[in-house]
This record gives structure tokens, C-alpha cells and sequence, in this order.
């Protein structure tokens, strides 16, 4: 009876034990598993910032690659700044009505 008393105990040590090692590691591994869950979101969030930014970037190529197909474009946004041909008369109008 001593020796199945004595198993009991070795087996219920060992559970405990093994118990024990499980549960610390888990909670060893929380905090990588919850950072490496933050780096996954911002990796998301670059990557979205990427895609916006090569979108932007894709329109500007395509208005500097119209200045240098139309001249007309080029000349319009000229005429935006005020910008006129040398020796053109401009006439200018109070906005609004204002003086």
C-alpha cells in the first residue's frame, strides 16, 4: 500500500509539475504573441500608406507626362498663376464688385 500511495503522489507531482511549466510558458509567449499581433497591424497600415502614396505618385507622373505632351496644358495652368505672353495687355477686375 506504501509503494501504490507513493506512485500516486509521483503521478500527481508530475502533473502538477508539468502543470506548472505549461502555464509559465503560455504566459511567457502572451506578450510576444500580443506584439507580433501589433506589428501585423501596422504592417497592414504601411502597406495601405504605400499603396496611397504609389497611387499619388502614379498621378503625378501622369500630369508631368501630360506638361510634356500639351502644350495647351502647360499654358492653361500658366494662365492660372496670371502668367500672360510678352507684351499681351491684361486686364484686371475687382472680384466682387469690390474695389
Amino acid at each position: 500500500m506504501k509503494e501504490n500511495t507513493k506512485d500516486k503522489i509521483y503521478t500527481i507531482f508530475t502533473v502538477v509539475v508539468i502543470l506548472l511549466v505549461l502555464i509559465i510558458g503560455v504566459f511567457n509567449w502572451l506578450p510576444v504573441l500580443r506584439r507580433h499581433s501589433n506589428l501585423k497591424d501596422k504592417e497592414a497600415d504601411l502597406t495601405a500608406k504605400i499603396e496611397e502614396v504609389k497611387s499619388e505618385n502614379n498621378k503625378v507622373s501622369e500630369a508631368r507626362n501630360r506638361f510634356k505632351s500639351s502644350s495647351e496644358q502647360v499654358e492653361a495652368v500658366a494662365r492660372q498663376d496670371h502668367r500672360v505672353y510678352p507684351g499681351e495687355v491684361v486686364y484686371k477686375f475687382p472680384e466682387n464688385g469690390k474695389k
